[in-house]
C-alpha cells in the first residue's frame, strides 16, 4: 500500500510541475520570442534620440516555438493524466483487494481471539486436572502406606490364623482317632457281649467254659473303663475344637485381657513377620508352613524333633544367615565406596559452575527464577521432581513423566526443604545432596545405594 501511494504522489507531483510549466509558457507569444530579441513594439519615438540605442530590423516572424511546445506539453499532460487515471483506477482495485484482505485478517483476528479464549479456558481445565491428579496421587501415596501397614497386619493376622487352623486340624486329628478308638472298643464290647450271651446260653457249662465266660466279663470291665476314658478325651477335644472354632469365627476380642492378650499376639507375628522378610532379603526363603507347624507344636510343647536337633538345625540356619549377611555388607561396602567416589568427583565438578550456590552443605543451581509468591517450609506446592544417581541412573522418572506431585516442603528431605524455601514459585532448580545431607551410608534397599550422592530436578508450578 505505502509504495503504490508514494508512486501516485510523485506522478501527481510531476502532472502539477508539468502544467505549471504549460501556463507559464503562454507569456511567450507576447513577451519575449524564442530567439530572445526584443520586439520592436517595445520603443517609443524618443529612443530615436538615443544613437546608442537602435530599434531592430523589422523581420518576418516564423511560427512560434513556443506555441509548439505547448501542444507537446498538452499532449504530455494528458498522457499523463490517462496514465493516473490508470493509476487511480489499479490504486482502487488494490484497495479493495486491500480492504478484502483487511476484512480476512479481522476475520482470522476474531478467530484467534476467540481460540485464544478456548486455550486459557483449556490451560485453566487442565490445571485444575493436574491440582487433582496432585491430589489423587498424595492420596494414593498415603494409600500406599496404609496397604503397607495392613498388609503387614495381614501377613501377621494370617499367621494367627494358619496357627489356628493347623492346631484346628490337629484337633480335628486327634478327636478323628479317638472316635475311631471308641467305636473300636464298642465293636469289641459287643463281640464280647455276644460270647458271653453265648456261653451263659449253654446249658451245662463246664469247667472251662466257665473260666473264659469270667476272662469275658473281665475284658468287659476294661473295656468299659477304657471306653469311658476315651468319651471324657472325646469331649474333651470336642469342647476345645468348639473353642477354636469360635475364636476364629469371632477375631475380635472383648474384654480387656482378651485385648491384651490379642495385640500380644500380633505384636508376636509381626516380629516373626518381619523376621521372615529379613531373611528373605538375604536369600533365605523359609517354609511358612512349617514355621507355622513349629510354633503350633512349640506352644502345645509337642515338638516333633528332639531338642538336640532344634540346636542343630538352628546353628545351622545362623551361620547361613551370618554369611549371607557378611556378603551382603561387603557387596554395600564395595557399592559404597563406588558411590562416594562418583559423588565426590560431582561435588567438584559442581563447585566449578556458573551460578551455583551452597545452603549448609547442599548444592543448587536456579535455572529460571520464579514470580509467584516466596515459598516456606510450611508451603504445599505442586512440584515436578526427577531423581537421579551421580552416574545418571534415575530412581524418581515421575517428573519426566510429567506427574505432578502435590507436596508440603517440610515433608521431604530436610536439605530440599531449606533450598526450596529459597525459591519463589514458578522457579526450576537442580539441587545437588551429598551423601550426609540425603540417606547416608545406609540408603535405601533397592531405591539408593549406601553413600550414594543425588541429584534432584525440580520445577515449581506457579
Amino acid at each position: 500500500m505505502k509504495p503504490l501511494f508514494t508512486r501516485s504522489l510523485i506522478g501527481l507531483a510531476v502532472a502539477a510541475t508539468l502544467w505549471s510549466s504549460a501556463s507559464q509558457a503562454a507569456p511567450a507569444l507576447t513577451g519575449y520570442s524564442s530567439d530572445h530579441t526584443i520586439p520592436y513594439s517595445l520603443f517609443d519615438e524618443t529612443e530615436a534620440a538615443k544613437p546608442w540605442v537602435k530599434a531592430p530590423a523589422p523581420k518576418k516572424k516564423p511560427l512560434r516555438p513556443a506555441t509548439t511546445h505547448n501542444v507537446e506539453q498538452t499532449k504530455k499532460l494528458q498522457a499523463l493524466e490517462h496514465s493516473l487515471n490508470e493509476q487511480q483506477r489499479i490504486n482502487k482495485e488494490l484497495l479493495a483487494g486491500h480492504q478484502v484482505e483487511k476484512q480476512a485478517l479481522q476475520q482470522q483476528l476474531q478467530a484467534l481471539e476467540t481460540d485464544k479464549a478456548t486455550v486459557e479456558t483449556q490451560r485453566q481445565q487442565l490445571e485444575s486436572l493436574q491440582q487433582q491428579l496432585a491430589e489423587h496421587q498424595n492420596q494414593q501415596s498415603g494409600s500406599q502406606e496404609q496397604l503397607s501397614e495392613l498388609r503387614t497386619q495381614l501377613a501377621a493376622h494370617q499367621l494367627l490364623v494358619d496357627t489356628h487352623a493347623l492346631q484346628q486340624s490337629s484337633l480335628a486329628g486327634k478327636l478323628k482317632e479317638k472316635e475311631e478308638i471308641v467305636l473300636a472298643l464298642s465293636k469289641q464290647m459287643e463281640e464280647v457281649r455276644a460270647e458271653t450271651q453265648a456261653l451263659k446260653a449253654q446249658k451245662q457249662p463246664d469247667t472251662q467254659q466257665l473260666a473264659e465266660l469270667k476272662q469275658h466279663q473281665d475284658r468287659i470291665a476294661e473295656l468299659q473303663i477304657t471306653l469311658l476314658d476315651a468319651e471324657k478325651q472325646q469331649a474333651a477335644m470336642r469342647e476345645q475344637l468348639t473353642k477354636q472354632q469360635a475364636l476364629q469365627q469371632s477375631a475380635a476380642p472383648e474384654s480387656h485381657e482378651q485385648k491384651l492378650s490379642y495385640a500380644n499376639g500380633v505384636a508376636f507375628a509381626s516380629n516373626i513377620v518381619q523376621s521372615l522378610r529379613a531373611q528373605q532379603n538375604l536369600g533365605v526363603e523359609p517354609d511358612r508352613p512349617m514355621v507355622l507347624a513349629g510354633i503350633k507344636d512349640a506352644f502345645s510343647q509337642r515338638v516333633a524333633l528332639n531338642s538336640d536337633e532344634v540346636a542343630k538345625l538352628v546353628t545351622e540356619l545362623d551361620v547361613t544367615l551370618n554369611e549371607k549377611l557378611q556378603m551382603q555388607q561387603q557387596s554395600q561396602a564395595t557399592e559404597r565406596e563406588k558411590q562416594q567416589k562418583a559423588g565426590k568427583a560431582l561435588i567438584e565438578k559442581t563447585k566449578q559452575r556458573k551460578g551455583v550456590k551452597t545452603l549448609e552443605g547442599a548444592y543448587y543451581v536456579v535455572s529460571k527464577a520464579g514470580k509467584g509468591e516466596k515459598l516456606t517450609a510450611e508451603s504445599s506446592v505442586d512440584i515436578l521432581l526427577t531423581g537421579r544417581l551421580s552416574d545418571g541412573t534415575v530412581f524418581d522418572n515421575s517428573g519426566k513423566e510429567n506427574k505432578v506431585q502435590r507436596v508440603k516442603l517440610d515433608s521431604l528431605l530436610p536439605a530440599l526443604t531449606k533450598v526450596l524455601s529459597q525459591l519463589k514459585k514458578g522457579s526450576e532448580v537442580e539441587v545437588i545432596l551429598p551423601a550426609d545431607k540425603a540417606f547416608g551410608d545406609a540408603g535405601v534397599d533397592k531405591i539408593i545405594p549406601p553413600g550414594a550422592t543425588l541429584i534432584f530436578d525440580i520445577k515449581i508450578n506457579s
